[in-house]
């Protein structure tokens, strides 16, 4: 069943295996880094938009738990929101 968190930004990593990823499984910051890469512009725009409108909530961050003891979530869809 789904509901609706409230997860600190810094509990939250980015999903390896997005397609969007050219190298899965890197790692957080070279999963970051290739994301603004690939991304660039595009990753700009949509983050001057969330500045100036903030999150649509139809389009929310699907989330799930690692299942580690440091209360983790790798965020399914939503990757360039985060």
């Amino acid at each position: 069943m789904s509901e609706i968190l409230s997860i600190p930004i810094s509990s939250l990593l980015l999903d390896a295996e997005n397609p969007r990823l050219p190298q899965p499984n890197v790692g957080q910051r070279e999963a970051l880094r290739a994301l603004a890469t690939q991304q660039n512009r595009k990753l700009v725009a949509l983050a001057r938009d969330i500045v100036q409108h903030g999150i649509n909530p139809t389009e929310l961050p699907i989330v799930i738990k690692t299942g580690d003891d440091l209360g983790r979530y790798v965020v399914l869809e939503g990757n360039r929101r985060l």
